[in-house]
């Protein structure tokens, strides 16, 4: 009985030792991704990369949105599995933006800036049923994006192809996201706004419009205009991948939205387009 007790704690310990380790690992992938999103100059750019790094701490799929007079605003999905239906579900979004009356569980996130796990979401009345529809979700968390003591957004998540349920752990990561995605927004906000005041300067004294703010009229991203860059080189997708540090699947989707920017209707009309500026 004692060397069973010994071995029950041993495994006990080993656990714990496990659930640090991991929690650990978890800390630092959620600091290497706000770090790289310092990167970004503005806040459109900061928000389309926000997606992709929650898919990096440990989802399968991301929606950041931003939050403006009571109107929940989808601005970016990722699915790497799925590009079309990530665009599909922001297009739907876009069209009838989901009002924040209290109906749904995104109002109490806005109003009260915590984090929530919604549950039963095919079946849950208080979710909109245009978007769980589409994303065939059965469980999801929803954190808040908070800038000066105020909600300007929400990260959503899930682990729809893990086939798991999120719970209490993927809420205080998405909740820890986002308050660091919150730090990052004010920043971006702030060189954006210098920017533009940079440009209206600059127009006022004749001087030229820098490069930065011109590759962004294009409504392209920082990470969209690396890529596009890439496949201007000639380099495949795998390539691309492993010189940007981003999996195919978020470089699949990195071309669909550049081609649908650019109005391009394949790779080269993309390239010679950008040639052509």
């Amino acid at each position: 009985m004692t060397s069973l007790l010994g071995s029950v704690r041993n495994l006990e310990s080993r656990v714990n030792e496990s659930r640090v380790a991991a929690s650990v690992e978890v800390m630092r992938s959620i600091h290497r991704s706000l770090v790289r999103l310092q990167s970004a100059k503005t806040v459109d750019e900061l928000l389309g990369s926000a997606a992709e790094e929650v898919i990096t701490i440990g989802f399968d799929r991301a929606l950041i949105s931003t939050v403006e007079r009571g109107r929940w605003n989808l601005h970016t999905m990722v699915i790497e599995k799925d590009p079309r239906l990530a665009d599909e579900m922001v297009a739907a979004g876009r069209e009838h933006p989901p009002t924040l009356d209290g109906t749904l569980v995104e109002s109490d996130v806005v109003d009260r800036g915590e984090p929530g796990l919604v549950y039963d979401v095919q079946d849950n009345p208080r979710v909109d049923r245009t978007l769980v529809a589409i994303s065939g979700c059965t469980s999801y968390g929803v954190a808040p994006i908070n800038v000066g003591g105020r909600v300007m957004g929400l990260v959503h998540a899930d682990a729809y192809y893990a086939r798991r349920p999120v719970d209490n752990t993927d809420q205080s990561i998405l909740n820890l996201f986002g308050e660091g995605l919150g730090h990052a927004l004010a920043r971006a906000t702030v060189l954006e706004r210098v920017s533009a005041l940079t440009t209206t300067l600059s127009d006022l004294t004749g001087g030229a419009v820098s490069p930065t703010v011109h590759n962004s009229s294009y409504g392209l991203s920082g990470r969209e205009v690396e890529v596009l860059e890439r496949m201007a080189a000639g380099d495949s997708n795998r390539m691309i991948a492993r010189r940007l540090t981003i999996s195919e699947g978020t470089v699949k989707t990195h071309i669909t939205h550049i081609l649908r920017k650019l109005d391009a209707g394949n790779r080269a009309e993309a390239v010679a387009y950008w040639l052509r500026r």
